[in-house]
C-alpha cells in the first residue's frame, strides 16, 4: 500500500501531482479490475464505477515552521487504498489508522467493522485482502474531523485529536479546520 508523505495540504487535494497524472491509465484501470473483481460485499457497496481519491491526515510536526503541522498521504491514484462509492469515501482501515497514530487494528465482523475489540456499526469490505471503512464513519469514532470539498468529493484531510489539540494550544483558531471541529464539539 503506497503511502506518501507531503508536507502540503495541496498535493493530492486540489492540484494533482505530475506522477499521479502520469498513472492515471494506472487508476483507470484498477477502478474497472474494482467492479470486476470484486466481492459481492464490495459489488453491494460500489455497484457503481468507483472513483481513485485520496486522503490526508494531519500530524502534528514541529519541524514544519508554518503551523507546525503537516499531512501525510494515503492513495492518490498510486493504488487501492482510498475510493469513492456511492458518494462515500472509503479507505484501507488500518493504514487510515495507522496515519491517525491509533494504536487499534481494524477487523470485519459481518459487514461491520470491528476495532480492537469493539464492534461499531461502520460498514467495512474486502477487496484483494484489504479491509476498507468509510473514512467519515470512521473519523467520527476516533473524533476526527473530516474535510471534504464538494468539487474535490473523492478527496479529504482527516484532522486526528492531536493534530486539532495543536492548533488550539497554537492559537491557529481561525482556519477552516479549528472552527469545523469546534462546531463540531470534537475541541473545546
Amino acid at each position: 500500500m503506497p503511502i506518501n508523505r507531503t508536507a502540503s495540504p495541496t498535493r493530492g487535494w486540489c492540484v494533482r501531482s505530475s506522477r499521479a497524472a502520469s498513472r492515471r491509465g494506472t487508476a483507470t484501470a484498477f477502478a474497472v479490475l474494482a467492479i470486476v473483481g470484486c466481492s459481492s460485499n464490495e459489488r453491494a457497496l460500489c455497484s457503481s464505477s468507483p472513483r481513485i481519491g485520496s486522503v490526508q491526515v494531519a500530524r502534528v510536526a514541529p519541524e514544519v515552521e508554518e503551523g507546525g503541522v503537516a499531512f501525510d498521504l494515503l492513495g492518490d491514484g498510486a493504488g487501492p487504498g482510498v475510493l469513492m462509492c456511492r458518494d462515500t469515501l472509503y479507505a484501507d482501515a488500518n493504514a487510515l489508522m495507522a496515519l491517525m497514530k491509533e494504536r487499534d487494528s481494524v477487523f470485519e465482523r459481518a459487514g461491520r467493522a470491528v476495532i480492537g475489540t469493539r464492534p461499531t456499526q461502520i460498514k467495512a469490505y474486502r477487496h484483494e485482502g484489504i479491509l476498507y471503512v468509510g473514512v467519515a464513519a470512521l473519523a467520527k469514532d476516533r473524533r476526527a474531523l473530516v474535510l471534504q470539498r464538494g468539487e474535490q468529493r473523492a478527496d479529504a484531510i482527516v484532522w486526528p485529536q492531536p493534530a486539532l489539540k495543536h492548533l488550539k494550544a497554537s492559537g491557529l483558531t481561525e482556519g477552516e479546520a479549528y472552527k469545523s471541529a469546534a462546531k463540531e464539539g470534537l475541541i473545546q
